[in-house]
């Protein structure tokens, strides 16, 4: 059961998200996973200068935002493990910002991939962050034109076999949810999964 606390925070998460315009709907996954140590850690390759994107200035308002929806689909993501008998994902402060600003940067970049335009997958972006794992995957989304948005991405990404798999195999033991939201209002979710 849910405090009032969280329904205030929801109703004001509501709120700001249907004062977005709300252009049409629609939802895109990508969903990998990837086995092997992350010691290795490749040379990031620096690729030709892209066209100018449009960057959005987030206020502290725009943090709380996403704050909250990295947390309701982190806690989305539980709760389709709980019914399916699994244990909990611990969520695991030191990928939040790994996720987030992969996030971050196929919204101001204008990609939509688990590679990223210069060739890295989420094994480089983990050590680059020094955060070592024996095995890990990643589930993307790209949402548009909700109201409410998590529950689509989490209904999307158990829909998805690559997604559903990555969400309810037990060998992972430790997740973290990062969002950033698009000059369009779109928002990009980035959900990385290790042990």
């Amino acid at each position: 059961m849910q405090s009032t606390f969280d329904w205030i925070r929801y109703s004001v998460v509501v709120a700001a998200l249907a004062s977005a315009t709300l252009p049409g709907l629609s939802v895109e996954a990508g969903g990998q996973s990837q086995t092997g140590t992350s010691s290795n850690s490749p040379q990031r390759k620096t690729s030709p200068p892209r066209e100018s994107t449009q960057i959005r200035i987030l206020e502290d308002a725009d943090f709380k935002k996403i704050e909250f929806l990295e947390r309701y689909c982190f806690d989305g993501v539980n709760s389709e493990r709980k019914s399916n008998g699994l244990a909990d994902l611990r969520f695991f402060d030191d990928l939040v910002p790994v996720a987030r600003r992969y996030s971050r940067r196929m919204a101001e970049e204008g990609f939509f991939a688990h590679v990223d335009p210069d060739g890295m997958t989420l094994k480089f972006r983990l050590a680059e962050a020094r955060i070592k794992s024996s095995e890990r995957a990643e589930n993307l989304s790209r949402v548009g034109g909700f109201l409410n948005p998590i529950p689509e991405v989490v209904k999307s990404w158990m829909k998805s076999p690559g997604h559903r798999q990555n969400i309810l195999d037990g060998k992972y033991t430790h997740s973290a949810v990062g969002i950033w939201i698009s000059s369009d209002d779109l928002i990009y979710v980035t959900q990385i999964f290790i042990r």
